[in-house]
């Protein structure tokens, strides 16, 4: 996971436990006093109410068979929970709180500026090697990162040289060109293709990608969003129209599910039909939402 997943999920659940916390000390003062007690006889089960009256405990017999009585069940029962309950999600909020004040995201790439430049920031000024002057692009090791962790510079320099592994089915099925000279497989993805060209976006067609179980798939497009240095999927679907197309790519979504990618935040998709076809303004509105 990464760090910065790890400390997002920190705050939602700090989040979801002061709600919670709110919800649940309101909820203790309507309750009834007392506590509840079930006693077992004979095989049967007796429910008692525990109050204190007067100095002394007393045990008041609750009938279940009533209306009444089975709701002053159903609330002792409730307040047990919370009455328990409280002391935990107090002890987490503040442990919750105390690890966020203490967490920082480790980012690498961020601790390298040199003079008045981040050689990441330069990365549009340089090719991954000049091979005219014969000087290497500065990129960090892949050992300085945490596992999972993308080496973005070393990503944008792999993007640009297009040192990566590309789907080698049926490359002849390329044919519609794009902006940056390469072709690709229809012209839903051509336009896809040219829409992150115009943006300015670094992006790899067709990457490899190794799902959690180990098998290999090509997603359409793999985007760095700028700034995050974090990145994400779009597929396009282009037959939906055709059954066994459509759902081949409902597996692939539920494959990238299993894989830790979430839709709308890692992953997106457009698709179309014969009759509906992919249009420019649904392209946009993919990237509003991805946030390019």
């Amino acid at each position: 996971m990464k760090m910065t997943d790890t400390i997002q999920m920190l705050d939602e659940l700090l989040q979801a436990h002061e709600q919670l916390l709110t919800k649940l000390e309101r909820r203790l003062t309507k309750l009834p006093a007392g506590s509840l007690y079930i006693k077992r006889q004979n095989g049967k089960e007796y429910y008692l109410r525990r109050i204190a009256y007067n100095g002394k405990r007393l045990q008041i017999p609750i009938p279940p068979q009533t209306k009444s009585g089975g709701k002053l069940i159903e609330e002792l029962y409730e307040k047990r929970a919370v009455y328990h309950g409280l002391p935990v999600l107090r002890k987490n909020t503040a442990a919750l709180k105390t690890a966020l004040r203490a967490l920082s995201v480790y980012d690498p790439e961020s601790y390298v500026r040199v003079g008045k430049y981040n050689p990441l920031d330069m990365q549009d000024a340089f090719s991954a090697e000049d091979s005219r002057s014969g000087s290497q692009h500065l990129i960090l090791p892949d050992h300085v990162f945490l596992p999972g962790q993308l080496n973005a510079g070393r990503w944008i320099a792999d993007t640009k040289a297009r040192r990566y592994q590309t789907n080698p089915y049926r490359p002849e099925n390329r044919k519609h060109p794009t902006k940056q000279g390469y072709k690709v497989r229809s012209k839903s993805e051509a336009s896809w293709d040219n829409e992150l060209f115009e943006a300015g976006l670094i992006f790899r067609y067709e990457s490899a990608f190794v799902l959690e179980n180990g098998k290999v798939i090509y997603p359409d497009f793999t985007v760095l969003l700028p700034g995050e240095r974090r990145l994400v999927i779009i597929e396009h679907f282009g037959r939906m129209d055709d059954p066994f197309y459509a759902m081949k790519n409902l597996q692939r979504l539920q494959e990238y599910a299993e894989s830790g990618y979430r839709l709308g935040e890692d992953l997106f998709f457009t698709m179309e039909t014969r009759e509906q076809p992919l249009t420019r303004p649904q392209i946009r509105a993919v990237m509003r939402q991805i946030g390019l």
